[in-house]
């Protein structure tokens, strides 16, 4: 059907139990069509080979726009091969790789594959058991990225250090609007050092800091450091920032 396919724009089959033999097919589809511009396998725990799935479907589709292989247990194995398909692409613009096990090495893998990828605007990595390698990877990729304008690293072990190597690449960094760091260990020393970072950063519209570490004080005080900002105190240690 996809092969042929003239109409349907988008395709979501996640959660389905979807074996790699079938993915398989629609790759062999997906090579011919030319109208399908978003795909959904998320959930369906194929492994590495959704990744060499992809991997074949960047090189060869032209359509293609927004990919989800959430929750499919790919490694850093996987990672790479993703990573080395970003490398070249220019076509897909949002990625979303969240609930995967990539690690630091995939974490890394990918960062230098965004050094040079100009088309990636949208990524989503919560929940991938980052830890601060890869966090310091990513962040020194987001120093000279000029793409990338939503990261979701939700879920993944920041903490205190970590959020000093973002805070740094928050100062360089003119692009990037959406920064998602919920449940990710930071205590009031790292948010200290994201909002000091914020003074100098002029791109970021969003950040989200529910679930951490931070006393309701060390947060009002954090506000109020940067109110020249407009900074937005919401729910739940939520920083938000209008875009006007």
């Amino acid at each position: 059907m996809l092969e042929f396919n003239k109409t349907l724009t988008k395709f979501y089959i996640r959660d389905n139990d979807v074996k790699y033999e079938s993915v398989k097919l629609i790759g062999k589809a997906l090579k011919k069509n030319k109208i399908l511009a978003c795909l959904d396998i998320g959930g369906n725990m194929i492994g590495d080979g959704i990744a060499k799935f992809f991997s074949e479907v960047f090189k060869s589709n032209k359509t293609l726009t927004q990919l989800a292989t959430d929750a499919n247990k790919i490694t850093h194995e996987g990672a790479k091969l993703i990573a080395e398909a970003l490398t070249n692409n220019k076509i897909v613009s949002s990625l979303d790789l969240r609930y995967n096990h990539i690690g630091d090495k995939g974490a890394i893998l990918l960062s230098e594959a965004l050094k040079v990828n100009r088309m990636l605007t949208s990524l989503k990595l919560a929940r991938n058991y980052i830890e601060i390698e890869g966090i310091k990877s990513i962040s020194e990729m987001l120093k000279i990225n000029k793409s990338l304008t939503k990261l979701n690293l939700n879920g993944n072990s920041i903490k205190n250090k970590g959020a000093t190597h973002i805070s740094e690449a928050l100062k360089a960094n003119k692009i990037l609007t959406n920064l998602k760091l919920r449940q990710t260990y930071i205590e009031d020393k790292g948010v200290e050092s994201i909002v000091e970072a914020l003074k100098f950063n002029i791109a970021l519209t969003k950040i989200d800091l529910r679930w951490n570490r931070i006393y309701d004080e060390e947060i009002t005080a954090a506000a109020e450091a940067v109110k020249d900002k407009k900074i937005k105190l919401g729910h739940y240690s939520q920083f938000c920032l209008p875009t006007s």
